[in-house]
């Protein structure tokens, strides 16, 4: 912050070209948007996360949301779940496109078991019951987890490998 009001500080003194300089590189910063100016880490997981659920509930034709919106309504306990599910997800699957893959297929595959409990599956209900991917996966393909194979599930689709 103290970098800001420097910043500020100085605003008034700088020649013509440095504004628009300045001017400009806000500008691309701006551009770039906000899941951009995320840092890698915890935040990188549940941006990951929020991107398949939205990817995965605008494939099924079910609901058009922006990770940006969707961050807004993340909770605690959503980020508390996403660290689980990509501790599940990351042992199944070495490559990031794989884990994209399962998780895609277990935002599917969830969608489908709340739909099938008659609630109405939305990106927020999805966030609650975030935690319940692993279960859902392992339901889905039993004993491919405990036996390593479950990233083997998605890996010929996303790798082209047998």
């Amino acid at each position: 912050m103290t970098k800001l009001v420097k910043i500020l500080e100085d605003l008034p003194s700088l020649t013509d070209a440095e504004r628009q300089q300045l001017l400009n590189s806000l500008r691309a910063l701006v551009s770039l948007g906000p899941s951009s100016a995320q840092p890698i880490g915890e935040d990188d997981h549940e941006s990951f996360a929020l991107s398949c659920i939205a990817d995965s509930l605008a494939s099924l034709g079910v609901e058009q949301v922006s990770v940006p919106m969707l961050r807004s309504s993340a909770n605690a306990a959503f980020r508390g779940k996403v660290g689980n599910v990509m501790v599940f997800v990351t042992k199944a699957c070495g490559t990031r496109s794989a884990q994209r893959a399962l998780l895609l297929l277990g935002v599917e595959l969830l969608y489908n078991n709340l739909a099938k409990l008659g609630l109405p599956a939305s990106a927020r209900l999805i966030m609650r019951h975030f935690h319940r991917i692993p279960s859902v996966l392992n339901r889905h393909f039993p004993g491919y987890a405990a036996s390593g194979l479950l990233g083997f599930v998605v890996d010929k689709s996303t790798t082209g490998t047998d």
